[in-house]
């Protein structure tokens, strides 16, 4: 099972080998379309690699599928590149080597990235995340409440909305954000 995500790649696809009869469950969860798409063995989904979906739960047996991603080497993706930079800084933070410096220059790279495509939910995601740790909890609402309008089902940008929300002493209201986070997700133990 993975969380519902998006891939890093023009293109991206999943090939299933698994026979039925192997395993219970399983198959990739489209969140657009609020249902999972099994696939017998050999066949394959091809999708854009900003579709949002999630791999479901097996619930016994053994499942083996390919998944793999197309990337044009001489096309630059200029918002993902970004994200992708920005991000690296964030993955240094959370090991504890990346400066308050670094973290204003991976918060400027998810507001470039912002403006070549307004409508990414993933910069919106980071630069909350970004705001969130340089203790701009009123910038980094609104940075979330933009991925929210987007993407109204994503459990992890409640839960981002739940700490700025805190961190400006809207207890109730950060309570509100992280039950929504856990209706959407109640697996997710870091809500709790």
């Amino acid at each position: 099972r993975s969380d519902v995500h998006v891939d890093e790649a023009l293109l991206a696809f999943t090939i299933a080998l698994s026979p039925s009869w192997a395993y219970q469950g399983g198959g990739t969860y489209f969140e657009h379309l609020d249902g999972t798409i099994d696939m017998p063995a050999g066949h394959a989904t091809f999708r854009p690699g900003s579709v949002r979906h999630a791999g479901a739960a097996i619930s016994s047996g053994v499942r083996y599928i390919i998944g793999g991603f197309i990337a044009l080497e001489d096309r630059v993706e200029h918002v993902r590149r970004l994200v992708e930079r920005g991000n690296r800084i964030l993955l240094r933070a959370d090991a504890g080597a990346a400066t308050g410096e670094l973290l204003v220059y991976a918060m400027k790279l998810f507001r470039w990235a912002l403006a070549l495509n307004s409508n990414c939910t993933l910069c919106h995601q980071s630069l909350g995340d970004v705001l969130t740790r340089l203790q701009q909890p009123a910038a980094a609402e609104v940075a979330v409440r933009a991925q929210i309008a987007l993407l109204p089902r994503e459990a992890d940008a409640y839960f981002t909305l739940g700490v700025a929300l805190r961190e400006q002493d809207r207890h109730q209201e950060a309570v509100s954000a992280y039950e929504q986070a856990l209706t959407l997700a109640p697996e997710d133990v870091e809500s709790y």
